[in-house]
């Protein structure tokens, strides 16, 4: 069975860490932002919500 996961581009966010840390070590001193948007991957171990299933208020889960 495949789980579902959120890709949080792990490999990605420590290139632009490390390259943020040369610079800083380079004398850089302005702040530096950067947004990584993580990413949803469903597979099998998702299943569709029934209609007209709702998540109680301020909760995740859906009751049936």
């Amino acid at each position: 069975m495949s789980l579902t996961t959120v890709d949080q581009f792990g490999a990605d966010m420590g290139r632009a860490s490390a390259k943020l840390l040369l610079e800083r070590i380079a004398g850089r001193q302005d702040a530096v932002h950067h947004q990584v948007d993580p990413v949803l991957r469903v597979r099998s171990s998702t299943w569709a919500v029934p209609a007209g299933a709702q998540a109680p208020p301020g909760q995740g889960t859906v009751t049936l």
